[in-house]
């Protein structure tokens, strides 16, 4: 793909201490559907901000992360949304390090 768009997926009740979280399994299908070119767009608001940071924090392993809303004052996309609040709408650009085969398919 080209562009990937994705709206609020970080959201995740817990409501169920048993019920496996959705970060690793979205990271895994990010990484599936992305190519060396793609740009991916995620938009959140703010509910928890340390659950969010470490999913952000996962992704720089695999993408250059770029906030782009709240604006950016450095290139760390872990620092802007660290300092972002609850409720805060958060858009992040994310691009491919390197895709490497084995990555493409998903787990």
């Amino acid at each position: 793909f080209d562009v990937i768009l994705a709206c609020e997926v970080l959201y995740w009740g817990g409501w169920d201490l048993l019920q496996e979280d959705t970060r690793e399994t979205l990271l895994r299908t990010m990484l599936a559907c992305s190519g060396s070119s793609t740009k991916i767009l995620v938009g959140f608001t703010v509910r928890d901000a340390r659950r969010e940071l470490g999913f952000l924090r996962d992704c720089e392993q695999h993408f250059h992360c770029r906030v782009a809303r709240p604006a950016a004052r450095d290139d760390s996309s872990s620092a802007s949304v660290q300092n972002a609040k609850e409720g805060d709408i958060v858009l992040v650009v994310l691009e491919r390090r390197s895709v490497h085969a084995g990555e493409l398919l998903v787990t």
